[in-house]
């Protein structure tokens, strides 16, 4: 490019400005939507990965019903398996500290190698030690410190323990506790370590649960063969992509790539709508211009390399910028994790990918100014010196003759000018849609979550609280201190078919604390085999299917005929009445206790045989909190959602006035008045808008239900949902900022100089 020509380049930037911020943002925010996520997945995802092979995380877990020295060395002489530890695993109630229970770690002379704690405060643990590790979330939660000293309550017995450390755990990292809470709280459940020295005097010996971690090859297949070696003393088996406390926190690292990947491809295709639109008006302002470089001998590829110039500055500067940023909006997202999963180190960290998207963002900017300059670089200077003529196009209305007949000049003008402009018209339609489908997904998600804790903590159950039963509970004295109680037996079984997870199977007796719905809304029979929506979509089954159920500790095997798919959020699997449990031949083992307000709580968890106590409210309370921990991230996507609307289509109501000031000085001319020339830009502006809104609504749910579905797992299932109000709110503020842009730009059909206008170029 000539210097000429970049002389001019700089004094159209300076005196154009305002014509190339809709093109700098949307650039940087295509940039920074990519750019802001990819730093904190990747972040994410490379610190899961240095903490798995600092701790050597092991592949996978076998719990198993008592000590597992036999099946440690079948386990260890499979091929693939490097190597195998047992540890052993007690419950305890931190009584001093709100009776929050505890999974204890027991330190045995062989669990040091898998698996290994990370410490952040205090003394590595030894089995031969003293004293008591604390998870940090849980020390935090409490404002516990090393050296200060906590109460434990250990079967019959409860000890002090001087704290001499706390610690991460890498196979804790999303920790809940049961499977009653849908996000960790270790105000309620937490985990620590003992060394065995600590408790071999306790006196009965607490129950324990033994659990053999495995570091195999991550190309071998075990999860069967283990199972096949373990038989009645196995309880479950889970690897690192199933076992939900380390599973979730991996899904996660999917969940925001995902997400980056959908946002961005909405944005960098806007960027090019505005890109487009920019460079056009720029052109239709500057045809004399052009005419005149090209009669001063400029080629035509010149000029044309000139105006891609127009894309490669304002695109790039975009472009940079988002990059630039970027690392504040990493920061942000990744804080919005930090409260759900508990690991040592938060860092973000990008790929090259970033710079690619730069590249393409850029590229899509040259490209958008290239074929919006391309018809002015086609003529002749003579022909392009003329006063233009636009040529008209019929509209379908005017064969609706009655109809055409009866609409003011002002509407035919209106109407044949988007007929002769319908890629202009059509983009204001998309831009429109497009805002409306990030609303409808920042609005929708928060739905969505709400959605689920109203329907698994308000309708589906009705219970105060559910008590989790020791084995040896004595059910009969239980009544008599929960008379309003429901037994339930819950239980975590393998299937076939199988998509590799395990699932819940809950066993009802008589009570009316739970309550499903069928797909369609009505009320699910409770004395027949239900099985979860999303399981039945995952396991491929249907109502009248056949589903095989291994049950744990040497239970067995139980066939079951499904007869109802159900609504369901978590757990996910199969429910079914207690007669219909024990007419398969089955015994029925109560494992929960659900009660009512008639039962005293502070009874019911003074009792040996209760383990451990949950209240509804507190589950309701859990899930609400991540809610909230995520609503940044809603927020954000709303932000993005309103610019979007704002930018793209200000730019687009600018190039509509660029393109029709001869016309405004004509229509004045004959005597339209300013008010009148406002309504007839009003008039197409409302139908892109509402041709919008009917193309965004359906695209906003298939958008929702895509997000949506990058937070479901296994294990938790959400459903999109999106409530009136939100539809409302977000429809209102498309077509506010939508009709903003008519009001902003109809100032400037108040200045439209006629004479100016309408001046012929000599």
């Amino acid at each position: 490019m000539s210097r000429y020509l970049t002389i001019k380049l700089v004094r159209d930037l300076r005196r154009y400005a305002s014509q190339f911020v809709a093109v700098f943002l949307m650039a940087l925010l295509s940039v920074l939507i990519y750019t802001g996520l990819e730093g904190a997945w990747n972040g994410l995802s490379n610190q899961l990965e240095e903490l798995a092979d600092e701790t050597n995380l092991a592949d996978v877990w076998v719990t198993t019903t008592g000590a597992a020295g036999a099946l440690a060395d079948d386990v260890a002489s499979l091929e693939g398996v490097n190597a195998v530890e047992e540890a052993s695993f007690l419950r305890a109630a931190a009584s001093s500290h709100g009776d929050v229970s505890l999974e204890i770690e027991v330190l045995g002379e062989d669990s040091s190698e898998i698996s290994r704690p990370v410490i952040d405060e205090g003394s590595r643990p030894e089995h031969d030690g003293q004293g008591i590790w604390l998870a940090v979330p849980f020390a935090e939660e409490k404002g516990i410190e090393v050296g200060d000293t906590v109460d434990l309550t250990i079967g019959l017995q409860t000890r002090s323990f001087a704290v001499s450390g706390t610690y991460h755990s890498a196979e804790r990292l999303y920790y809940t506790g049961t499977p009653a809470l849908v996000a960790p709280d270790h105000s309620l459940y937490s985990y620590a370590l003992l060394p065995a020295a600590e408790v071999a005097d306790l006196d009965p010996a607490p129950l324990r649960q033994t659990v053999l971690r495995v570091d195999a090859r991550p190309d071998v297949e075990l999860q069967d063969q283990i199972a096949a070696l373990a038989g009645d003393e196995l309880i479950r088996v889970t690897g690192q992509e199933s076992n939900p406390a380390v599973s979730t926190a991996f899904d996660r690292v999917d969940q925001i790539r995902n997400l980056s990947l959908l946002f961005s491809f909405i944005f960098v295709l806007l960027a090019v709508l505005a890109m487009y639109t920019s460079t056009r008006r720029l052109v239709e302002m500057q045809t004399r211009e052009i005419a005149a470089l090209k009669s001063l001998g400029f080629s035509a590829r010149s000029i044309g390399a000139h105006f891609m110039m127009y894309g490669l500055v304002a695109g790039g500067l975009g472009a940079l910028v988002g990059l630039l940023v970027a690392p504040v909006m990493s920061t942000f997202v990744l804080g919005t994790q930090e409260a759900m999963l508990s690991m040592p180190r938060w860092s973000i960290a990008y790929t090259t990918v970033p710079v690619v998207v730069l590249v393409l963002v850029v590229a899509v900017c040259v490209l958008g100014a290239y074929l919006a300059a391309r018809p002015a670089l086609r003529g002749i200077p003579a022909d392009q010196l003329r006063p233009g003529i636009a040529r008209g196009r019929r509209v379908f209305l005017e064969r609706a003759r009655s109809v055409w007949a009866r609409t003011s000049y002002g509407s035919r003008w209106a109407w044949r000018d988007s007929g002769a402009n319908p890629a202009r018209f059509g983009m204001g339609v998309v831009a429109v849609a497009g805002s409306l489908m990030l609303l409808f997904a920042g609005f929708g998600m928060a739905d969505s979550m709400n959605g689920q804790v109203r329907t698994a903590f308000v309708e589906e159950s009705t219970y105060t609280a559910r008590a989790a039963l020791a084995a040896s509970a004595d059910l009969d004295s239980l009544e008599e201190v929960a008379p309003d109680g429901q037994r339930v037996q819950e239980v975590v079984v393998r299937t076939d078919p199988t998509d590799g997870f395990d699932r819940a199977m809950t066993v009802l007796d008589d009570g009316h604390y739970v309550h499903l719905e069928m797909l369609d809304g009505s009320a699910a029979d409770l004395d027949v085999v239900s099985v979860s929506e999303a399981t039945a979509r995952r396991l491929e089954l249907s109502a009248g299917d056949a589903v095989r159920l291994e049950l744990p500790a040497g239970q067995g095997t139980v066939d079951l005929r499904v007869d109802q798919v159900v609504k369901g959020s978590a757990p996910q699997g199969f429910t079914m009445s207690r007669e219909v449990w024990e007419s398969l031949g089955q015994t029925f083992t109560p494992t929960t206790l659900l009660v009512g307000e008639e039962t005293s709580l502070v009874e019911l968890g003074g009792r040996a045989d209760v383990v451990s106590i949950l209240t509804l409210q507190a589950q309701r309370t859990n899930a609400a909190d991540m809610v909230t921990d995520l609503g940044g991230i809603f927020m954000l996507i709303r932000v993005f959602a309103v610019l979007l609307a704002v930018i793209v289509l200000y730019s687009l109501g600018a190039l509509a006035f660029t393109e029709r000031t001869r016309d405004y000085a004509t229509l004045k001319v004959l005597g339209f008045t300013t008010r009148d020339l406002r309504r007839l830009a009003f008039r197409e502006n409302i139908v892109a808008t509402a041709l919008g809104v009917l193309l965004g609504v359906p695209a906003g749910f298939w958008f929702l239900g895509m997000y949506v579905g990058t937070f479901s797992t296994a294990r938790l299932e959400y459903t999109a949902q999106i409530g009136l109000a939100s539809i409302g709110i977000a429809t209102l503020i498309a077509v506010f900022f939508s009709l903003l842009t008519t009001v902003l730009l109809g100032r400037r059909i108040r200045r439209v100089d006629m004479v100016g206008a309408l001046k012929g170029i000599e």
